[in-house]
Formats: C-alpha cells, structure tokens, sequence
C-alpha cells in the first residue's frame, strides 16, 4: 500500500498472529510483523475507527451475555471455539470474544486481537537498535537508517523527510545520505545520530522506523592489503586436536592461517594437484579451522581447533572434470577422508542442476548417509545457493522471504537432502562481518538482518518432509539497490574469509552457504576435541543439543505454517560452539550413547535441579537425538527405522514402563502427520494413558521424528511444582519401517538443563545424574 501515515496505520496486540483470510475479512494490510503483534492499515478505515469500535463492542457484548454485534442473541452451543495456539490472559478481548456465536461478524479475527493500540516507540526502533542503545552510553553516536512515512504526494513526502533531517541536525546528528521516492513508497535517511537522543527522534511523527546499519569490523581496503605480516602468529593445532576433512577445491599451500595445520593435501583423478586455483577451498578452510575471521584479527597468535585434511575435487572454475562423474569423485574422496583419520567432512558443494523436490530421497543422499552410517563420520553439507538472478520479483528489502518459501526451484542441493548428514542453511552476517565500502549509499539496503535467513540460502524439506536444514550460520547476503531497483552484491552483508588468489593477499570476501556450513564444521570439531570419546551420532547430538533460536520469521499469516516455514529456513537454529562442548554452572548436559532393538524402549530418569522449582527467572529444557538408520532411496519409507524422543513429569519410571508395555503398537499412532500440523490433537506414538504427563518440546514430535537429527526444548518462567515429581522421564522409542527385525539401532541422547545465571548454579547438582534405567523390548507390540 502506498502512501501510508500514522494516521492511517495501527498496531494489533495478539495473542496468535490473524491468519491472513481473517485480515482480508477486514480490509486490513499487514506493513509489520512482529512476534506478538502486527501493524496494519485500511483503504476503506483510514483511521481504524470502525475497526476499534467493532473490537469494544465485541468485547462489550461478550460480558453482558453474548449478544452478537448486529444485536441476534447467542444460540445455544453454537460456540464450539477450537483451541487457540498459545496462552491468552483472563479478561482479554480475545477471551471475551470466544464467547460469542461462531457467526459474529469478525470473530475470527478478534480471537486473536487483545487490544488495538496506536503505532509507538516499539515499533519504530528495531530491536537490533533497542540493543544497541542499551550497550551505549548517552554521549556516543549510532549510525542508522531512519525510514519517513511516505505519502504519496510528492512535496508532502519531500517536506516531511526535510523535517526529519532538520530534526536529526538539531539534535547534534549528521545527515550523510537521503533519497525520497514517493511513487514506491520510500523516503530514507542515512545519519549518525547521538545514542540519546534516539527516542526523541523515534517520537517524531514523520518517522516510520530506526534501523541500525551493517557495522563490519574492517573497511574494503584493509581487506585488499591485508598481508601475511598483518596475520597473527598461527601455532600448530595440539597433538591430540582432531582431524577434519574439506572436500572442495584444494587449498592455497603456504597460505599463514593453513599451512600450521595440514596434515594431507591431495585431489581425485582428473585433477593435477591439490593447490587452489579458485579460492572457495582455502576460504571454507579457514572457517572451518578458526570460525569467523573477525574475531581474530586483533589477536596476537591463533591456534587452529583441528588438523586438516585437504581433497581437492574441483578445477580452476569451481566445477568436477567433465571426464568422471561427478558423483563418483564425491564418494572416492569421502572414503579418502575416512582412511586418512579424518572424523568430520566439511561439504560445501551441490549440484545446482536438480534442486531436490520432498519427500523421496536421491541415490546419492541414500550414498552418503551409507556412508556416515559405516563409518561413524560427521558429514557437514551446504544447503546450497540461490542467485540474485533467481528472484524475480523483489522490490523491497524484506520482500526476498516469502518469493524464497513460494520459489519451486529453492529445494535443497544434492547431497544437502542426505539424512545423516548436518545440513546447514545461511543467516544474513553477523554485526561485525562484511567491510566498509568505499561510500556508503543510502540506496543499498542491505537484505535482511543478523539471525534472519540469508536470500543466499535454499529451503527444506528433506526426504520424507524431515527438517532440513537442521543448522543455519551467517552465510553473507545481498543489497537491494532501489535506485536500480534490484539486487546487487555488496561488500558490506559479506563473510570474511582466507584467499587464495592473487597470492598476495591474504583475505577475501564472499557469500554463501558453502560459507555457512565450515562455520558449523568449526563447532563440531570444538564440540570433538572436548569428547574425542564419543561417536559421530554423539557429537551430532551435542551440537542439535546447543542450538540458539534464531529470529522467528512471520512472512506466513498462519501461525502453524509460519512454524513449518521456519524449519524450512532455519532448521533447529545455530549451533554454538561454546555450549556444543562443555557445561557451565547453569547449564548441564548429559549425553548417552546406546543401542536400541526393533521397536524397543529405552527410559531415562533426570533428576530437576532444585532451582527450577525456585519463583523466578526462566528455565529451559532441550533434548538432542542422533542416530544412523539404513537408508534407500527406492523404499517409501526413506529411514528404516524411525526413533522419537518424548518427555514426561509427574508420572513415575515405572508408571511409564508399564504403559509403554501394556499398550500395543496397533493402539498407537503414527507421528508421521502433515507439514503444518502441530502438537495440539495430532497423532503420537506415546501410549495414550501418559498424554497427561507427556511435555509438548518444540518442535512436536511429529516434526521432529521424521528425520535422524532431532531436537525439543521448552523455555518456561512457571515456578515447577515440586508435588508433581522432582524428575523428569525421556523415552526413546524405537519404530521398525524395514530394517531387519532383529536388528540394533545406534543413538545418541543430549539433555540439556539451564537456569537464567541470577539463580542458583545447577551443574554440580546435576553432574553425572543421567542413568539409563529400562531397556523395553519384546514386550512392546503386544
């Protein structure tokens, strides 16, 4: 809609955001979406006057016994509300709302409406700003983006992006950039602005939003004469630092960050020798050994996390030799990798020929994941890359998401669709990565924003609807020239890394998810050279078990599709190297690897620390599941077994045993539901009589369970009850689909407990803790 003000623009409060036919309904559209509410505007309400009577009224009718807005009386039964997806507070609108006939005009809509507020301060500063002013002090300056409301009247649009910039001169800012654009909708502002002074201009009417600016570390020239000499001094990885494997375009000998950690350095058939001769293989080994660069810079010396094992596969133009399949050469070199001692593979590679279409899985995906299975080796594999070429229809910075989900040609990359291995996607960069270009433009806008899926990154499902990508990590991304009118590359949204050529220089920049996934490389050999004693499903579990939600992306009106289309674009959430490798005080994991017969059960008792059931503060609980099923790309059932984790409280260990024996595999459900189902009412294979106990983790079992890396968490602020048990039980349960019935299946479990730090440490209470009690077999299946 263009030429929107804030007279014509209002923000609904909900409890669950509106699907989009209900807005629709109510010729209202969405210009935000936040978490817990939206921003919306009306052609035919230009003030939401109408909307906001309509919403008292409803509420009012409500609590003097259900009189409908057109003054019918209620009929009875005729309510009949289904469930709405999260809490609502007593009192709301929205409670008074559902007593109402399911007729009532925009019922629907008010279900999820609890107040209408005018658009404010929350809504014009970004959090990303919101941040940036809580870490500063008064006295020092930000630069940001500051967005005009833009009528569509040219001289009003013009005078009120020159009031803004008169306001920001006054108040002892800097004006370096504008563009006003009235026929798009756009009037922007680049300035430097003193950190307090931001809420004064936030409050001015003529403001629409506040952005920080990408701030890389590093300009474009200081990457380009950036020389050996500049580098930190690099020491040897320590004797007992794992091996890891990058199979790509060979590595630059010699090059300072590399040469202290190369162990083996070689190429497959129909390639000369394992030099580098087009730079994606020494940049994605230097993020796999150190993660980003950025960050070390400034260090007097540097220690590599690994050794590495080079195996060149690609020419000088990124591309297998035409004179063997492709295919081939990507298995021969896993195997090398594997003879050489290396335990994880870095593969940022895909065939960008066959973007993979769900649910049945590729030969090669069902090769590779043979592969992992045998070998016990942690394979790292990109999503693959979408072009700027690729979007046809962006024209506005935040519009790449939804032409991203909707794309038929965005699938996965082969190998990318493989079950077993970690599939990583790309978050637009961090703050920090990138470099200062030479002038900063206000017509480049960059795409989206740290913790927001890259434009760069391609989209999941995996076979069988499984979650992929599980991981994401900063893959760079690209700018939107409005000026132009389409996207551009630019330096600034870009992932720093080694280069390779021209042999003098010693960094370069770049994007893509190939970048993304040696960043997750980077934390599993962390999470390996602390627990070099555990198995390839045991490391895979301990970086599910780390994962940070990334920023929820709400480009899908429907609350359970925007759930489904988040784990298309960012899988389970970025997996941090820190908490993928030690404990801290407030927060313990405890792993065990085991095996599991055919259709069997395995119980697990957890002690609660006694800090979760103090008043205060938040708690959270996440559960890891790794395993390495037989896959076949010719079966319909992708996996030959499937294993699910679920949660129970306030039932005991043998309560459970005895309802896991008692029920029969005929009486339980399937898990295996549509994409867009959720928890509520949908099928699961825990035994009926324990639905009162079970703990509904995010994502549901039935996301969750449709692939071999797996991961549930519930944050929570509620005091625990200590009269409802002072444990927690898991249960793994094993389902065959083919594998051969007296068969045994590897796994690995990470359980993860933390308590916000200004309560009470739990580590120690619950060191060592994790027991394996029950091992259920032939009993199950009655």
């Amino acid at each position: 809609m263009l030429g929107v003000t804030p007279e014509s623009v209002a923000v609904l409060r909900c409890n669950r955001i509106p699907e989009e036919s209900f807005l629709r309904a109510a010729d209202l559209q969405v210009l935000d979406r936040f978490p817990d509410r939206i921003v919306v505007a009306s052609i035919t309400d230009p003030d939401l006057r109408g909307l906001r009577a309509r919403l008292e009224r409803y509420a009012a009718s409500a609590a003097e016994g259900a009189v409908t807005e057109d003054g019918s009386e209620e009929s009875e039964g005729a309510d009949d509300a289904e469930s709405a997806e999260g809490e609502r507070e007593e009192g709301s609108s929205a409670d008074a709302a559902l007593k109402l006939p399911r007729n009532a005009t925009y019922k629907d809509l008010f279900d999820c409406v609890d107040e209408i507020t005018d658009y404010g301060l929350d809504e014009v500063i970004t959090p990303a700003l919101a941040a940036a002013v809580r870490n500063a002090s008064s006295d020092t300056f930000v630069s940001v983006d500051v967005q005009c409301w833009c009528p569509e009247e040219d001289e009003d649009a013009r005078r009120r992006n020159q009031l803004v910039r008169e306001a920001i001169v006054e108040s002892g800012g800097l004006v370096k950039d504008s563009t006003v654009r009235p026929g798009v909708g756009l009037s922007l502002i680049r300035a430097t602005i003193p950190v307090g002074r931001v809420d004064d201009l936030a409050s001015l009417d003529h403001v629409r939003r506040i952005d920080v600016l990408p701030h890389p570390g590093l300009t474009l020239p200081q990457v380009r004469s950036t020389h050996a000499g500049d580098m930190p001094l690099v020491l040897p990885p320590s004797d007992d630092a794992p091996v890891i494997a990058v199979i790509d375009s060979g590595i630059r000998d010699g090059h300072p960050l590399l040469a202290p950690a190369v162990v083996e350095a070689s190429s497959v058939a129909g390639i000369a020798d394992s030099d580098d001769q087009n730079g994606h293989g020494t940049f994605v080994a230097s993020l796999a050994l150190y993660g980003p660069l950025e960050d070390l810079l400034g260090e007097r010396s540097v220690q590599p996390v690994a050794k590495l094992i080079s195996i060149r596969v690609l020419d000088s133009t990124g591309q297998f030799p035409e004179e063997s399949l492709w295919e081939t050469d990507l298995l021969a070199a896993l195997e090398a990798a594997a003879q050489a001692g290396a335990r994880i593979v870095n593969v940022s590679i895909g065939d960008p020929r066959r973007p993979f279409e769900p649910p049945r899985g590729t030969p090669l995906g069902a090769a590779l994941d043979e592969y992992i299975k045998r070998t016990g080796v942690v394979v790292v594999v990109s999503a693959g890359n979408m072009s700027i070429n690729d979007y046809s229809s962006v024209a506005e910075p935040d519009d790449y998401l939804r032409e991203l989900l909707d794309a038929s040609q965005a699938g996965l990359l082969d190998p990318a669709s493989s079950a077993l291995a970690l599939t990583v996607g790309g978050l637009a960069p961090d703050a920090g990565q990138g470099a200062h270009p030479p002038r900063s433009s206000v017509d480049i806008r960059p795409l989206g924003r740290p913790n927001l899926p890259s434009p760069v990154t391609r989209v999941g499902p995996g076979a069988g609807e499984m979650i992929k990508p599980e991981l994401v990590a900063p893959a760079g991304s690209f700018a939107f020239d409005t000026s132009l009118g389409r996207l551009v590359s630019d330096v600034t949204v870009q992932v720093l890394g080694a280069n390779a050529l021209p042999a003098e220089r010693v960094l370069a920049l770049g994007v893509g998810t190939s970048l993304a996934a040696p960043l997750v490389t980077h934390v599993a050999a962390c999470a390996l050279a602390q627990n070099a004693e555990l198995t390839g499903n045991g490391i895979r579990a301990l970086m599910l078990a780390s994962v940070r939600e990334v920023e929820h992306v709400h480009e899908v009106p429907a609350a359970r599709d925007a759930r489904w289309a988040q784990h298309r674009l960012t899988g389970f959430g970025r997996p941090d190297a820190i908490r993928a490798s030690s404990s801290t005080d407030h927060r313990a994991v405890l792993i065990s690897e085991s095996s599991i017969p055919v259709d069997g059960v395995h119980l697990y008792s957890v002690a609660l620390p006694s800090s979760f059931f103090e008043s205060g503060g938040w708690r959270e609980v996440a559960v890891a599941l790794a395993f390495d099923p037989q896959a076949r790309a010719t079966r319909l059932d992708y996996l030959a077994s499937r294993l699910t984790v679920t949660a129970y409280r306030g039932v005991s260990l043998e309560e459970v045993a005895k309802a896991y024996i008692d029920t029969p595999q005929s009486e339980v459900a399937s898990p295996v539901v549509e994409a867009g189902d959720d928890d509520e009412g949908a099928p699961s294979e825990a035994p009926p009589a324990l639905s009162p106990y079970r703990i509904k983790l995010l994502p549901s079992t039935q996301w969750r369970s449709r692939g071999a890396n797996q991961v549930g968490r519930l944050r929570f602020s509620q005091r625990l009850d200590d009269k409802r048990g002072l444990d927690l039980i898991f249960a793994v349960k094993s389902t065959n689909l083919w594998a051969t019935p007296d068969s045994l299946q590897n796994y690995a479990l990470a359980i993860a407990l933390e308590r916000d730090e200004d309560h009470r440490a739990i580590y120690a209470e619950l060191r060592a803790t994790i027991e394996q009690a029950i091992e259920l077999t032939a009993e199950i299946g009655g």
